[in-house]
């Protein structure tokens, strides 16, 4: 018993510790560009407040000193850690022309602070998928399941080389997961939490909410209750103190759900959506509807998957695919999406409901998610807005790269993978038998 207990304290920590240096080690030398403009969004709070979301469009870009025309278009909570971050941190982001080329510059020191709670959101992520895991499967099937999200290429690009939050997200998720049968109150005050800091998980959440109706109306109405106190918390002192930000923050929520061409293509992770752009780039076709009536497939599919909850019973595996849902029809698929994903499909993996052949296909999809990390020339996150790249981390990354500069490679992949989860939506539901 000691031993096993020593074997399990030893296990998990390697994991966490291998996973934390291959995340600090490149996190100093590198970011995205979204990073330079959390800087802006989070002097827009300092100076506006609870009336941030008024200021938070592409219109107040120039005179808010952004470094670029995006709008934020997520709940206050991102904000909130941003602001408070940059209470601490003030280094400016530097902005120039030089000719006609528009060159930004972060100051790493910003960089660091930021992706130091990515990372940390990592840490708890992996060690919640853990809990999560080994409470039905045993410690070692959690300790495989943490070392498959925490080592996974696609979760270290994203948190400690590119920069975006979006484990933070899957953190309050999987915490509201991890309490929906013992607490219903603050497992729905989680969930609402998730989504107020990013809404890519609300397929999820509403699968949570269904889950809790089938059980009993006092678990639903617990769950809605503990959701409405934690946006009640979040959102008050924007719509009390500013009330014309109500209006301001829907738009900024909704901003999303508009569809344009997706460039540039290797960014693009929606088949239908990557093909579509360059049918258009490439031979002047219109098929902006390929795009547009993205919601026509996502809709019935997640009709369902909800029929297959309630048929089932089976919370795991419906909330799993609920998200495999989006990224497979939602128009605009980011790399970042792919964390809450490969999460997801690691708990997926370990499902007793799944036979050999669907366990294959999930773990195809792992492994074409982490593949683009290879193709694409990452390094270019180590160089771009640093002013004084460190080339021989730039030397170190790109040996590891395939340099894959072809946009119609990139369609392919990206063809593969919405492919891949459709393959695995439909075999997993329809092989477990649906509602006749």
């Amino acid at each position: 018993m000691r031993f096993t207990k020593y074997g399990k304290l030893v296990t998990v920590s390697a994991i966490l510790v291998a996973g934390l240096v291959l995340r600090v080690l490149p996190a100093p030398y590198s970011t995205g560009s979204d990073i330079l403009q959390f800087a802006g969004f989070a002097d827009t709070f300092i100076r506006h407040g609870s009336c941030f979301y008024c200021y938070a469009t592409m219109s107040s870009w120039v005179t808010e000193g952004w470094p670029y025309n995006w709008p934020y278009v997520y709940g206050p909570v991102w904000v909130l850690v941003l602001a408070g971050l940059r209470s601490f941190v003030r280094s400016e982001v530097v902005t120039e022309y030089v000719g006609s080329t528009y060159y930004v510059y972060a100051p790493m020191d910003w960089v660091v602070a930021v992706k130091s709670v990515m990372i940390a959101s990592d840490t708890v992520a992996a060690l919640l998928l853990y809990v999560l895991i080994s409470r039905f499967k045993g410690w070692r099937m959690g300790a495989a399941g943490t070392a498959l999200f925490y080592l996974n290429p696609v979760t270290i690009y994203v948190s400690a080389i590119y920069g975006m939050f979006d484990s933070l997200a899957l953190s309050f998720f999987l915490a509201s997961l991890l309490l929906i049968e013992r607490n219903h109150l603050a497992s729905g005050a989680l969930a609402a939490a998730a989504l107020l800091t990013k809404q890519v998980l609300l397929l999820p959440v509403i699968t949570e909410g269904v889950w809790q109706l089938i059980k009993g109306r006092r678990r639903f109405v617990l769950f809605v209750a503990g959701a409405a106190l934690a946006s009640t918390l979040l959102l008050a002192p924007f719509m009390l103190f500013c009330p014309s930000s109500i209006e301001r923050m829907l738009e900024a929520f909704l901003y999303p759900a508009r569809v344009w061409y997706v460039r540039p293509l290797p960014y693009s992770f929606n088949g239908l959506s990557s093909i579509a752009t360059y049918l258009h780039d490439m031979y002047g076709l219109n098929t902006s509807f390929l795009i547009e009536y993205w919601y026509v497939i996502a809709v019935p599919l997640y009709a369902v998957v909800l029929a297959y909850l309630v048929r089932k019973k089976d919370l795991w595996v419906s909330v799993c695919l609920s998200y495999v849902v989006f990224t497979a029809t939602y128009w605009r698929v980011n790399y970042q999406y792919m964390v809450t994903l490969i999460a997801l499909l690691t708990m997926l993996l370990v499902s007793s409901r799944l036979n050999y052949l669907a366990k294959s296909i999930v773990s195809a999809t792992i492994v074409w998610a982490a593949l683009w990390t290879l193709m694409y020339p990452i390094s270019w996150w180590f160089k771009v807005h640093v002013r004084s790249p460190n080339y021989e981390v730039v030397s170190m990354v790109d040996k590891f790269s395939l340099h894959v500069l072809d946009y119609s490679v990139y369609v392919i992949y990206s063809m593969v993978l919405t492919a891949l989860q459709y393959i695995m939506i439909t075999y997993v539901l329809f092989k477990s038998g649906l509602p006749k």
